[in-house]
């Protein structure tokens, strides 16, 4: 008998970067091993292209907002 076989069982979820364009819509941009990893990632990004950036974290349920008057100096 054929099984198929189940890939999205393999998938583990994970720390997403998102960033909000001009039109509101999020673009994906990366993922991230940790919440502390995504935050530096976000604010490295902010000193060249500053903008909202949303970080899902998809096994908590969490979502952090990083606007840019919160980048650190």
């Amino acid at each position: 008998m054929f099984k198929p076989k189940t890939y999205f069982a393999q998938i583990k979820p994970g720390i997403v970067i998102l960033k909000k364009q001009e039109d509101g819509c999020f673009y994906w941009v990366g993922t991230s091993k940790d919440l502390q990893s995504a935050k530096d990632r976000v604010h490295a990004l902010m000193e060249f292209f500053p903008a909202e950036y949303l970080i899902l974290n998809q096994r908590m349920g969490e979502k952090i907002a990083i606007l840019p008057l919160m980048v650190r100096k």
